[in-house]
């Protein structure tokens, strides 16, 4: 099968090879493992784009094309630097992947009504908004998806001791289908929140 991969000329060589090993990897893992499917589509990190334009042998599978047209698309379509860092590319896909905004957050508790800092990432794809205990923590303590929210509004709730000094503008709902999130810029200012609000209607806009 003759691959031609010079349709992607605006793109530098470490993202390409990074993009075509991901695609490897989802498609062995989407389907059971095959040595006919497999080796065929192994393609050398360091080799250059050009050599890969009307290869025969090593060349990619329609499939891999198609997940490295998508994966493509998504970065163009939404204007984001590609993820595939020196670090994440080669040998490790744990790094943070359509990360758009991080940061702390207050988000009141559903239960208790407490207030409680979070760190809260925010990402495009697969759009969602997952929070933490603090920046250093690896576990996810939760995650709101954000194809359950249409709208983001203004928080009309009170501020319970120590944040009813704060200028009401810091504070922001986001409702869902299973509850309504409150939250509070964590340095108390309007433009710290309106940040947050704009990315996260960027999102919702995009869901």
């Amino acid at each position: 099968m003759r691959d031609n991969l010079s349709e992607f000329p605006h793109l530098d060589k470490e993202l390409l090879n990074a993009a075509i090993k991901e695609g490897i990897k989802k498609s062995r893992n989407s389907r059971p493992y095959s040595t006919r499917v497999s080796q065929p589509c192994i393609v050398k990190l360091d080799t250059p784009i050009h050599a890969l334009n009307g290869r025969t042998d090593s060349s990619l599978s329609v499939r891999h094309l198609e997940i490295l047209k998508q994966c493509v698309g998504i970065y163009q379509h939404h204007e984001l630097s590609h993820p595939f860092s020196s670090s994440s590319a080669v040998g490790n896909n744990s790094g943070p992947q359509y990360q758009t905004h991080e940061g702390d957050l207050g988000n009141r508790g559903h239960l208790l009504k407490q207030w409680k800092e979070r760190w809260f990432v925010l990402d495009f794809v697969p759009h969602e908004h997952r929070y933490y205990d603090n920046s250093d923590d690896q576990t996810v303590k939760g995650v709101i998806l954000l194809a359950d929210t249409v709208e983001i509004l203004p928080y009309n709730g009170s501020f319970l001791n120590p944040l009813r000094r704060f200028d009401s503008r810091v504070g922001f709902e986001l409702p869902t289908n299973r509850r309504i999130y409150n939250f509070i810029a964590a340095t108390a200012t309007v433009k710290d929140a309106q940040s947050w609000i704009e990315k996260i209607k960027s999102c919702l806009l995009d869901s």
